[in-house]
């Protein structure tokens, strides 16, 4: 049987050694440096509670330790995994780790889990449909309490491919969240294409809003676009006290960020009401007007702000 070479090709922006060896090889002994890597990193998680309340809705899982192990960054831990054609094997590794660590979580059961979805993974020749939902079997979880962030990070190359995969994540029950909503060039060409669930609004409308009419009228116009496509708004990067007045003022649903808490390691430090959260004063807003109730999440109020 005659043995298959191939010259390993990177991907364009890509630096790597072109060395001439078998392809399967090649690959195999990748994953499993990559795989090493990853057993030494750690996931934290992060509430996502509502404005109304504080009670605790869901978490999003993140990434931690890169560093230590030679990565400049989380976003230079993945760009290398892309290089390295991985990514893909690397990300069902990872979701392994963070459903694992999300059922030692108080009640998991009752809450949603936030996943960042890195869209290149649709580019991976070893990509392919329904390992999520056998992780999920695996552990127990419904479909339903899982959620997929998307960011415009990295420019979708096949638009056919992408809303296929969204397709099916929808038609499979799972969530989806435009990540990351109003600092790219493409977010509302995301948010038409993925009809998501959810719209996070960037740390950058949020930071002194409190102090910006340029971001309070921004963030209530993405507010009143989300109310009436039946979208739940996340307000991410929450930091004091008077940005998540403004955000409660304005109508965002969720909130996430430092002011709330920090990424927890120990999922036993996550709560399941955070009371510093329902003391904002309601007569700090101008109007508040109760809205058809969101489908994605039970007696949302949506406070619009009249000039």
């Amino acid at each position: 049987m005659r043995k298959r070479w191939r010259r390993w090709k990177t991907r364009k922006g890509c630096n790597a050694t072109v060395i001439k060896l078998s392809y399967d090889k090649r690959m195999k002994l990748l994953e499993e440096k990559w795989l090493e890597d990853l057993q030494k990193l750690d996931i934290v998680f992060q509430p996502i509670v509502s404005i109304q309340d504080g009670r605790l809705y869901g978490v999003e899982a993140l990434l931690r330790g890169v560093q230590e192990i030679g990565y400049a960054s989380i976003a230079d831990f993945f760009n290398r995994a892309y290089c390295d054609n991985v990514l893909y094997t690397l990300d069902l590794a990872l979701r392994e780790k963070v459903i694992q660590k999300f059922t030692t979580l108080k009640d998991y059961n009752r809450i949603k889990l936030f996943i960042n979805l890195d869209n290149r993974l649709f580019e991976m020749p070893n990509f392919s449909a329904g390992n999520t939902q056998k992780l999920l079997k695996r552990y127990h979880l419904n479909k339903e309490m899982v959620c997929f962030e998307l960011s415009e990070q990295h420019a979708i190359s096949n638009i056919t491919m992408f809303e296929e995969v969204l397709k099916h994540y929808k038609s499979e029950s799972y969530s989806i969240a435009v990540d990351d909503f109003g600092v790219g060039v493409s977010g509302y060409q995301m948010l038409y294409r993925s009809t998501p669930e959810f719209i996070k609004i960037d740390r950058f409308f949020i930071d002194t809003i409190f102090a910006d009419t340029k971001k309070k009228i921004l963030v209530q116009s993405i507010v009143q676009l989300a109310t009436q496509l039946g979208i739940v708004v996340i307000a991410e990067g929450i930091e004091d006290a008077k940005e998540l007045e403004v955000c409660h003022t304005l109508g965002c649903h969720l909130v996430q960020g430092y002011y709330i808490q920090k990424p927890q390691y120990d999922t036993g430090a996550i709560l399941e009401y955070y009371d510093h959260i329902p003391t904002i004063k309601k007569g700090s807003f101008i109007k508040n007007r109760l809205q058809r109730p969101s489908p994605f999440l039970p007696c949302i109020a949506s406070n619009i702000l009249v000039e």
